[in-house]
């Protein structure tokens, strides 16, 4: 009797303990699932601590750790640290025996595209066309919509205007009778790029508050601020200095919640280009100080990206 209850014993605990793996794998897996965010949005700033938590477990298997470190590159990206982000996406995509139909292979491939893009480099469309050429509308489908909006915009140098405004424009039909808010915003946001490319800056800035509003019903934390900002600059390019003025409120009251370096440093840049625009250089030599010291919390590599002026591009704002 004492010896068939021991077999007993030793076989339920050797069960429990073969499910313990398992268990633990399911459970890396749900936190995984969690950190995945649409690429034309931030992941959750209060998700951060639980990546890098997650991230220092050594019983990750090689998969999960690169999908936690893909999703990490996302969270850098939206706190303005490109040269960082970079960094780990080169290096986690150059390793052997990675996954290249994964979604976090898809994921990390446009994010290095979009670091790129942020810097106005040319290497962005070697990344987007591979992005795209990974994914398809089935497969991956945010990163194709992405990677197609970035090849549209930035790498059609043999289409002209007419051309990349209808296959924009068929986007945006594409996704008109179901697409979700996010979506579309995503979708008025890269026309209002492509309008503010071709120098049409009152189109760009209507696009962009579209966008903007649309994104307002779904977005959280500083993504709200993320197209506003391009707003208020293609307003001030186009000489809408009053519309201008209102987003720029906007613009602040929104930030007095989100209070993020990046967004700090946003509101002081589009205070000052406002005062240079209306040529009010006593309130331009307040603001300036305000602007340095927000500036020198950024990123320096973002310096480039802010001295276009007008080129303001849709910042995953704080997937932080």
């Amino acid at each position: 009797m004492y010896r068939k209850a021991s077999l007993i014993f030793s076989a339920f605990i050797s069960l429990f303990m073969l499910a313990l793996p398992t268990a633990a794998n399911d459970e890396i897996n749900v936190i995984i699932k969690k950190m995945q965010t649409p690429s034309w949005d931030c992941p959750l700033p209060s998700l951060q601590d639980e990546l890098e938590d997650t991230l220092k477990l050594t019983s990750l298997t090689d998969k999960q750790r690169f999908e936690l470190s893909a999703a990490k590159g996302q969270f850098l990206i939206c706190e303005g640290k490109l040269k960082e982000a970079l960094t780990l996406l080169n290096t986690i995509t150059s390793q052997e025996d990675i996954d290249t139909d994964s979604y976090a292979y898809a994921s990390a491939i446009y994010q290095i595209g979009f670091v790129y893009d942020m810097r106005e480099h040319p290497t962005r469309c070697e990344y987007y066309n591979q992005a795209q050429q990974i994914s398809s509308p089935e497969k991956h489908s945010d990163i194709f919509t992405s990677a197609s909006l970035g090849l549209i915009t930035y790498c059609s140098d043999n289409a002209d205007e007419a051309e990349r405004l209808s296959k924009m424009f068929s986007v945006l039909q594409r996704y008109s009778d179901d697409g979700s808010p996010a979506e579309l915003a995503h979708i008025h946001n890269s026309i209002g790029l492509l309008y503010g490319d071709l120098e049409q800056h009152a189109l760009a800035a209507e696009q962009y508050i579209k966008a903007h509003e649309m994104g307002l019903k779904v977005y959280k934390g500083s993504n709200k601020l993320s197209i506003l900002i391009s707003a208020i600059v293609s307003l001030l390019a186009s000489g809408q200095t009053d519309e201008a003025y209102q987003r720029i409120l906007e613009y602040g009251s929104i930030n007095s919640e989100v209070n993020t370096p990046l967004t700090n440093y946003y509101y002081q840049y589009a205070l000052s280009y406002y005062y240079r625009k209306t040529k009010n250089y006593s309130q331009l030599a307040y603001t300036l100080p305000d602007l340095k010291e927000a500036g020198s919390k950024v990123s320096s590599s973002l310096a480039p990206y802010f001295t276009t002026g007008i080129k303001l591009k849709f910042v995953f704002t704080t997937k932080t």
